[in-house]
């Protein structure tokens, strides 16, 4: 017998076991481990909100992690993100998904009877006009206008026949005039700085023009108004 058959066997040094130790950790954990975090939520139209969340503990791919990666949410599974976008340092998964809870808030405010239409082609119709309050931030206010239904003295109509947009423009006109007729007849020098402030801030309104509201505008037959034929019913 040989000296190499009566050598005895080494011991495994203990890096060699921590190594064995942390690869059958490794390979004992599930192969996948990434997670949702925390979904932010906001509407983005009157039916339709948009969800979105880092995806955490990535292994491999991000693109690839995150377009199989699905969510749950409100209630209804959806087995992969409808977007996957690279931004401020992190892989993001965006769900577009329909809901109704972005439309519980619009509401028409009350209905301004603004008289007859005096234009031929309009001859016979009332003018009606409301405020559409409740829209969600950052969601188009013409387009939730055109898509908002209304009731009115027993007519259903599926949207208002107009939308109207106003904005603070007209009114900082009238605010920077009479500021500037009231300084011209006081003389007391801070009076005059106040006044001169007004129409300084007045006229950077005038020129920015912010949106104040949105109104729906609906005509409806009036035999007041010299309507003539059958009351018809507008839907």
């Amino acid at each position: 017998m040989t000296r190499s058959q009566h050598r005895p066997r080494r011991a495994l040094r203990p890096v060699a076991v921590a190594a064995l130790a942390v690869f059958g950790l490794i390979a004992a954990q599930p192969a996948s481990a990434d997670n949702w975090g925390r979904f932010s939520r906001r509407c983005v139209d009157i039916d339709r909100a948009l969800y979105e969340a880092v995806l955490w503990n990535i292994r491999g791919s991000w693109e690839r992690a995150c377009a199989r990666k699905g969510a749950r949410i409100e209630g209804r599974w959806y087995p992969r993100p409808t977007r996957c976008v690279k931004k401020r340092g992190h892989m993001w998964g965006q769900f577009y998904v329909r809901s109704a809870t972005c439309r519980a808030n619009l509401r028409w405010g009350s209905w301004k009877n603004n008289g007859c239409m005096l234009e031929p082609k309009l001859r016979g119709l009332r003018s009606y006009s409301s405020v559409l309050w409740g829209i969600p931030p950052g969601v188009s206010w013409e387009r939730t206008c055109a898509r908002t239904p209304v009731r009115l003295l027993g007519h259903r109509l599926a949207r208002p026949h107009v939308c109207v947009k106003t904005d603070l423009g007209d009114a900082a006109k009238v605010t920077r005039k009479a500021a500037k007729y009231v300084s011209r007849r006081v003389k007391d020098p801070r009076a005059k700085l106040v006044l001169g402030t007004i129409r300084l801030t007045a006229r950077i309104v005038e020129g920015i023009k912010p949106a104040l509201n949105i109104w729906g505008i609906v005509y409806v037959p009036d035999r007041s108004c010299g309507w003539t034929q059958a009351l018809p019913r507008l839907r």
